[in-house]
């Protein structure tokens, strides 16, 4: 709702407990629906208990199991 006031045409999807697939693939998605190129999509991890973003700019998901979490780089997103 936070998002929604700032930015009234944003597109916002929730995610709960997402693994590492299912975030590649909201994102890939989510490019392939913007209306430009030259759009920008946010990626608001909020996760409690998993450990804190690499430098390298790895965030941690969960894997197929659900058994363990695994880093993925933001970069790979794209």
């Amino acid at each position: 709702a936070q998002y929604e006031q700032w930015q009234p045409r944003a597109r916002i999807r929730a995610c709960l407990d997402p693994t590492a697939d299912e975030v590649r693939k909201w994102c890939m998605a989510m490019r392939r629906a913007a209306p430009g190129k030259d759009e920008r999509l946010l990626l608001h991890v909020n996760t409690h208990g998993t450990p804190r973003p690499t430098v390298n700019g790895e965030v941690w998901l969960f894997n197929k199991l659900f058994t363990q979490y695994t880093p993925v780089s933001v970069y790979d997103l794209q």
